[in-house]
């Protein structure tokens, strides 16, 4: 098992979006121009991607990395892909990401990949059940998914995107997942709960009642779990839930969308490892830099918020360390949904 990486930084990443491109079909459950706010023009493809650029740009004057996000980066023209690596080259970008389908990798790709310093590579897996994979609209299965991740890590990092709530899929198979992802050599994760966004397959089942949104309890205890197992087995979670500047109240129908989701659920895994045992040590600016929700934590646990000067706090990744060994790294996931777990989510305001 890997150990975490304490010493890993992820690098400040501007991103440029390409909804759709390359999307041969379009997913039940996805709008990239509601998520992303972008929506590129026919008229000057390059205007669009440098207004993206100059638009993000001006929040910081030393990103590292820039990534191409959307659409299916791997089935876009290969000449269109060689100006997108050209045009990073052209503005003294080192390190270059892209997302793209576990399908779309073949040896032309991971030449290219290797030949323009694509230094990580973020495939679309969702989930690994095939069936949920095709109900979904998407159009690669599990083999496809572990020899996209052996023939990217190979010369380059592999990051995976998954899904939790998707249309036909069962809710701990995330965690199931999880576990079998975290086997892999992969360097981050993005774990996103579904929404149902307006003008989507997904909106339709919904309104017909052929899809029913999980419950936001089940979500954040299943997201607590799925962030232990991947930062346990030293895998980068990047992100839990949809950008939070979507407009929620125009786009969204229903489904598991919280703008301050991330903080719910790690807020969850530290209410966790204080009803295990644990307890927050430290100096008081310390003890209160790990959760955006840390004084409901400090109400309920007031006895277990130690202020000492004398000692480093507990660091996030120790705090998740703890958990996953007295959990015993999961065996029994139905343990998430019974009272030990349960009453976790109680003291919890969202």
């Amino acid at each position: 098992m890997t150990p975490i990486n304490k010493n890993d930084k992820t690098k400040k990443i501007i991103p440029i979006f390409l909804p759709f491109l390359g999307c041969a079909s379009r997913c039940v459950y996805c709008n990239q121009n509601l998520i992303t706010g972008v929506k590129m023009s026919d008229d000057d493809f390059f205007k669009d991607i440098n207004d993206q650029y100059n638009r993000f740009s001006k929040f910081s004057n030393n990103f590292e990395v820039i990534a191409y996000y959307g659409g299916n980066f791997g089935e876009l023209d290969k000449s269109l892909r060689i100006e997108l690596y050209e045009y990073a080259n052209g503005l003294k970008f080192n390190n270059i990401h892209f997302s793209t389908s576990p399908e779309t990798i073949t040896d032309e790709l991971v030449h290219e990949i290797k030949k323009y310093n694509i230094t990580l590579v973020e495939l679309g897996v969702q989930s690994l059940d095939d069936k949920t994979i095709a109900s979904n609209g998407r159009s690669y299965t599990f083999k496809d998914v572990e020899k996209a991740i052996g023939m990217i890590s190979k010369i380059s990092d592999v990051g995976v995107q998954v899904m939790i709530g998707m249309y036909n899929q069962a809710a701990l198979s995330v965690i199931d997942d999880a576990k079998i992802l975290s086997k892999y050599p992969i360097k981050t994760v993005r774990i996103y709960p579904t929404v149902v966004l307006k003008d989507t397959v997904l909106e339709s089942y919904y309104n017909k009642g052929e899809y029913t949104v999980m419950d936001m309890s089940e979500s954040i205890l299943i997201s607590a779990t799925a962030y232990i197992i991947y930062r346990y087995n030293g895998i980068d979670v990047l992100r839990l839930s949809l950008p939070a500047n979507i407009d929620a109240d125009d786009n969204i129908v229903a489904g598991l969308y919280h703008p301050a989701y991330g903080d719910i659920v790690k807020t969850a895994i530290a209410l966790y490892y204080l009803e295990l045992g644990g307890e927050f040590r430290g100096s008081r600016k310390d003890i209160y830099n790990y959760s955006g929700y840390r004084s409901i934590i400090k109400e309920t646990y007031v006895n277990k918020f130690i202020e000492d000067d004398s000692v480093d706090c507990i660091s996030f990744d120790k705090v998740v360390e703890f958990i996953y060994k007295r959990s015993e790294g999961f065996e029994d996931n139905s343990r998430l949904l019974k009272s030990e777990t349960a009453k976790i989510i109680k003291k919890l305001r969202y």
